[in-house]
């Protein structure tokens, strides 16, 4: 296998650690199980807060 060039070789010193900690992230949260387990349900949205009434106003 041929040697990166110098460039390359910078570019992963500086980011390894970024690399490293979104591989650590993607394990923690069982991403892979997720992305198996395919499409679910959309996730439900909380109830629209309806007028604010109160017995001075209302």
């Amino acid at each position: 296998m041929a040697e990166a060039p110098p460039a390359r070789r910078v570019v992963d010193i500086l980011t390894g650690a970024w690399q490293a900690q979104a591989l650590y992230a993607a394990a923690a949260l069982a991403l892979p199980d997720h992305v198996a387990a395919g499409p679910g349900p959309p996730p439900r949205s909380p109830p629209r807060p309806g007028p604010n009434r109160t017995a001075s106003n209302g």
